[in-house]
């Protein structure tokens, strides 16, 4: 990977295909690319996998409550809180936000990521 390189993972695990729901998750390393397409892109490509390929109803995230930017930045997504809970990171309590898409929420938003990938310049 070259030094320029926006280092990003995305994620579904745990998935129950019983319930035909998953933990999804993405991480994008790079601070410069975290509010850019890159996110965007990342996203996209999630919610395809997730609820296009895989075919789940559900997916859902665990975000740290402090970790603002990211709960606003998933809940524009179309995800939405479904509780929290505590857990001890490195010795110290933290609260978690619980969030979650259905398919149905998934799909409602198609065309709006769809307005914005033509603003971009996809087909």
């Amino acid at each position: 990977m070259s030094p320029g390189a926006a280092f990003t993972l995305i994620e579904i695990k745990n998935i129950d295909w019983d319930l035909r729901e998953g933990d999804s998750g993405l991480w994008i390393a790079k601070e410069e690319y975290r509010n850019s397409l890159v996110s965007f892109g990342a996203s996209y490509l999630l919610g395809r996998q997730i609820f296009e390929t895989l075919n789940l109803l559900k997916a859902k995230i665990e975000i740290l409550e402090s970790n603002k930017r990211a709960l606003r930045y998933n809940k524009g997504l179309g995800y939405k809180e479904a509780g929290n809970r505590e857990e001890t990171i490195d010795g110290k309590i933290c609260k978690m936000v619980l969030l979650e898409m259905s398919q149905t929420e998934y799909n409602k938003m198609a065309k709006e990521r769809e307005r914005l990938l033509k603003l971009l310049g996809y087909k």
